[in-house]
């Protein structure tokens, strides 16, 4: 079993999608991460964008599922599964 810590000023919920926890983190190193539900392991980090703390949504797109959430200067879309 883990746990996530989220800081006072963090206001977003976390999305669950295919066995992953998805959420912007904000850090040094990524923007945007998921970790495996079972165990904590980062699956995925995407460090392309400054992160705001919005709720991603997952939406479905042309027979594929994306990550929407809105960052700091921009709506971003990513790929559940890869993060990219």
């Amino acid at each position: 079993m883990f746990q996530i810590v989220l800081k006072k000023h963090d206001g977003e919920s976390p999305l669950l999608v295919d066995g992953k926890i998805i959420f912007p983190i904000g850090a040094q190193d990524a923007a945007i991460v998921a970790l495996d539900v079972e165990n904590g392991n980062i699956s995925w980090a995407n460090h392309r964008f400054r992160a705001d703390y919005a709720s991603p949504i997952l939406v479905e797109f042309a027979n594929s599922s994306q990550v929407v959430c809105h960052m700091e200067d921009e709506v971003v879309s990513v790929d559940p599964v890869r993060g990219s």
